[in-house]
C-alpha cells in the first residue's frame, strides 16, 4: 500500500498543496495506529479510514499538519477549511462535506481542557479496573483524537491520574468487604 498511499499524496499535493514546493521531499506510508505528521523524517503516517472519514480525508488531515503546525490550532483549522472550499472549486462535494464534518469532529475534541482529559482517565480506569495504563492512555486517545504519544506528551499527568484512580477502588474495595464484615458479625 506504500506506492499506493504514495501516489494518492502527490495527487492530493498536487491539487490541495500545489503551493507546498517542500512537499515533493515527504512521503506517506499506512500507518497500523492513529495517522501522524513526522516532521523529522518528512513522512506522512495514514492511519487506516473509519466509516466517516476515508484515506484523502486522513491524508489531508496530515498533510495541514505538515504546511501549517503539530497542533489542531487555528492555522491548521484555517488551512483545512480552504482544502474545502478548493474540493468544492474543483467539484468534488462529497469530499468538500467530508472535510466540513471532519474539522467540526476534530474541534470538539479541540476544545478539551485537561480536566477533561484526566476525568476521562479515571472515568476509564474505574469502569475497566484491569485495564492496563497503556490501554487506558489509548482510549483516552481515541477520546481526545490524538495519538498515545501526544496524549503522553500533553498530558504529562495521566499516570498519576491513573494510579490514583486505581487507589480510590482498592480503597472503596477494601470499605466493601469491611462493611461486609461488619454485618456478618452483628448477625444481620
Amino acid at each position: 500500500m506504500r506506492v499506493g498511499m504514495n501516489a494518492l499524496f502527490n495527487d492530493i499535493r498536487r491539487q490541495y498543496f500545489s503551493n507546498w514546493k517542500k512537499g515533493i521531499h515527504w512521503v506517506a506510508e499506512s500507518y497500523e495506529g492513529r495517522g501522524y505528521c513526522d516532521r523529522n523524517y518528512k513522512k506522512l503516517l495514514i492511519g487506516k479510514p473509519t466509516e466517516n472519514y476515508g484515506y484523502i480525508c486522513l491524508v489531508i488531515h496530515e498533510a495541514t499538519h505538515a504546511v501549517t503546525t503539530k497542533k489542531h490550532g487555528k492555522r491548521w483549522f484555517n488551512r483545512m477549511i480552504k482544502v474545502s472550499n478548493r474540493a468544492t472549486e474543483l467539484g468534488d462535494h462529497d469530499l468538500a462535506e467530508e472535510l466540513a464534518s471532519h474539522v467540526e469532529w476534530v474541534k470538539s475534541r479541540h476544545d478539551l481542557g485537561p480536566g477533561d482529559v484526566y476525568a476521562r482517565v479515571r472515568d476509564i480506569t474505574t469502569d475497566c479496573p484491569n485495564a492496563t495504563l497503556e490501554k487506558v492512555t489509548e482510549g483516552v486517545a481515541e477520546y481526545c483524537g490524538q495519538t498515545p504519544e501526544i496524549v503522553r506528551r500533553e498530558y504529562p499527568r495521566v499516570a498519576e491520574y491513573y494510579e490514583n484512580a486505581r487507589l480510590c477502588l482498592r480503597f472503596k474495595s477494601h470499605q466493601e468487604q469491611d462493611q461486609e464484615i461488619g454485618r456478618g458479625s452483628t448477625g444481620i
